[in-house]
Protein backbone atom coordinates (compact mmCIF):
# COMPACT_ATOMS: atom_id res chain seq x y z
CA UNK A 1 0.00 0.00 0.00
CA UNK A 2 1.40 3.40 -0.80
CA UNK A 3 -0.24 6.73 -0.03
CA UNK A 4 2.67 8.96 -1.43
CA UNK A 5 0.89 12.58 -1.67
CA UNK A 6 -0.50 12.70 2.15
CA UNK A 7 0.22 13.75 5.47
CA UNK A 8 -2.06 13.48 7.96
CA UNK A 9 -1.90 15.63 11.41
CA UNK A 10 -0.75 14.15 14.77
CA UNK A 11 -4.00 16.33 16.01
CA UNK A 12 -6.82 13.67 14.51
CA UNK A 13 -9.63 15.23 16.43
CA UNK A 14 -9.63 17.48 13.61
CA UNK A 15 -8.77 15.19 10.52
CA UNK A 16 -12.36 14.57 8.57
CA UNK A 17 -12.21 12.34 6.01
CA UNK A 18 -14.72 13.11 3.01
CA UNK A 19 -16.33 10.13 1.51
CA UNK A 20 -18.37 10.26 -1.65
CA UNK A 21 -18.50 8.60 -5.06
CA UNK A 22 -15.75 8.70 -7.63
CA UNK A 23 -15.49 5.79 -9.89
CA UNK A 24 -17.66 7.14 -13.11
CA UNK A 25 -18.60 10.46 -12.09
CA UNK A 26 -17.45 13.13 -14.48
CA UNK A 27 -14.59 14.26 -13.49
CA UNK A 28 -13.93 12.10 -10.99
CA UNK A 29 -16.66 14.00 -8.64
CA UNK A 30 -13.56 16.74 -7.81
CA UNK A 31 -15.62 19.86 -7.46
CA UNK A 32 -18.13 18.51 -4.86
CA UNK A 33 -15.00 17.09 -2.87
CA UNK A 34 -12.91 20.40 -3.46
CA UNK A 35 -15.59 22.60 -2.30
CA UNK A 36 -16.56 20.49 0.84
CA UNK A 37 -12.80 20.60 1.90
CA UNK A 38 -13.16 23.99 1.24
CA UNK A 39 -15.62 24.62 3.54
CA UNK A 40 -14.60 21.82 6.17
CA UNK A 41 -11.07 23.91 6.39
CA UNK A 42 -12.94 27.23 6.86
CA UNK A 43 -14.29 25.85 10.07
CA UNK A 44 -10.63 24.49 11.17
CA UNK A 45 -10.76 21.04 10.06
CA UNK A 46 -8.19 19.09 8.60
CA UNK A 47 -10.04 17.62 5.39
CA UNK A 48 -8.79 14.48 3.94
CA UNK A 49 -9.91 13.80 0.13
CA UNK A 50 -9.25 10.63 -1.59
CA UNK A 51 -7.96 12.22 -4.74
CA UNK A 52 -4.92 13.33 -2.26
CA UNK A 53 -3.85 10.47 -1.19
CA UNK A 54 -2.89 8.86 -4.64
CA UNK A 55 -0.60 10.95 -7.40
CA UNK A 56 -3.08 10.14 -10.04
CA UNK A 57 -6.39 8.89 -8.70
CA UNK A 58 -7.17 8.09 -12.18
CA UNK A 59 -4.42 6.05 -12.91
CA UNK A 60 -5.56 2.62 -14.55
CA UNK A 61 -2.32 0.97 -14.08
CA UNK A 62 -3.69 0.69 -10.02
CA UNK A 63 -5.92 -2.23 -9.01
CA UNK A 64 -9.40 -0.75 -7.17
CA UNK A 65 -8.23 -3.26 -4.28
CA UNK A 66 -5.27 -0.59 -3.91
CA UNK A 67 -7.25 2.37 -4.05
CA UNK A 68 -9.39 1.02 -1.63
CA UNK A 69 -6.75 0.36 0.93
CA UNK A 70 -5.17 3.32 0.72
CA UNK A 71 -8.77 5.24 1.39
CA UNK A 72 -9.46 3.05 4.26
CA UNK A 73 -6.05 3.45 6.02
CA UNK A 74 -6.58 7.04 5.62
CA UNK A 75 -10.25 6.74 6.83
CA UNK A 76 -8.51 5.03 9.57
CA UNK A 77 -6.95 7.96 11.32
CA UNK A 78 -10.32 10.58 10.82
CA UNK A 79 -12.41 10.53 13.93
CA UNK A 80 -15.47 11.87 11.58
CA UNK A 81 -16.64 11.10 8.14
CA UNK A 82 -18.52 13.24 5.60
CA UNK A 83 -20.98 11.45 3.42
CA UNK A 84 -21.63 13.47 -0.10
CA UNK A 85 -24.32 12.75 -2.15
CA UNK A 86 -24.79 9.62 -3.47
CA UNK A 87 -22.51 7.96 -1.50
CA UNK A 88 -25.22 5.01 -1.15
CA UNK A 89 -24.74 3.98 -4.70
CA UNK A 90 -21.12 3.64 -4.68
CA UNK A 91 -19.20 0.75 -4.02
CA UNK A 92 -16.29 2.26 -2.02
CA UNK A 93 -18.18 4.13 -0.20
CA UNK A 94 -20.24 1.46 1.15
CA UNK A 95 -16.95 0.02 2.07
CA UNK A 96 -15.81 3.04 3.58
CA UNK A 97 -18.89 3.25 5.25
CA UNK A 98 -19.03 -0.02 6.77
CA UNK A 99 -15.28 0.27 7.96
CA UNK A 100 -16.34 3.78 9.54
CA UNK A 101 -18.95 1.87 11.59
CA UNK A 102 -17.23 -1.35 12.75
CA UNK A 103 -14.46 1.65 14.26
CA UNK A 104 -17.18 3.84 15.55
CA UNK A 105 -16.36 6.82 13.93
CA UNK A 106 -18.97 9.60 13.55
CA UNK A 107 -20.38 9.79 10.19
CA UNK A 108 -22.45 13.01 9.15
CA UNK A 109 -23.98 12.71 6.08
CA UNK A 110 -23.27 16.65 4.04
CA UNK A 111 -27.07 17.62 4.54
CA UNK A 112 -26.32 17.53 8.90
CA UNK A 113 -22.92 18.87 8.70
CA UNK A 114 -23.90 22.13 9.46
CA UNK A 115 -26.41 20.82 12.44
CA UNK A 116 -23.38 18.38 13.46
CA UNK A 117 -20.84 20.87 13.76
CA UNK A 118 -22.78 23.66 15.08
CA UNK A 119 -21.66 26.65 12.41
CA UNK A 120 -24.35 28.52 10.87
CA UNK A 121 -24.21 28.55 6.39
CA UNK A 122 -21.49 25.53 6.53
CA UNK A 123 -23.23 23.88 3.12
CA UNK A 124 -24.34 27.26 1.60
CA UNK A 125 -23.17 25.85 -2.12
CA UNK A 126 -22.79 22.15 -0.98
CA UNK A 127 -26.40 21.48 -0.70
CA UNK A 128 -27.55 23.71 -3.40
CA UNK A 129 -25.24 21.71 -5.80
CA UNK A 130 -26.47 18.58 -4.48
CA UNK A 131 -23.35 17.46 -2.92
Amino acid sequence: MNIPNYQLSMNRDKQVYICGPITGVPNLNAEAFRDVETKLRDLGYMPVVPHDLFEDVDDKSMEYDNYIEGCVSALALCPIIILLQGWENSRGCNIEVNIGRIMSKKIIPIWNLEKELGKQNVIVNAEAKGY
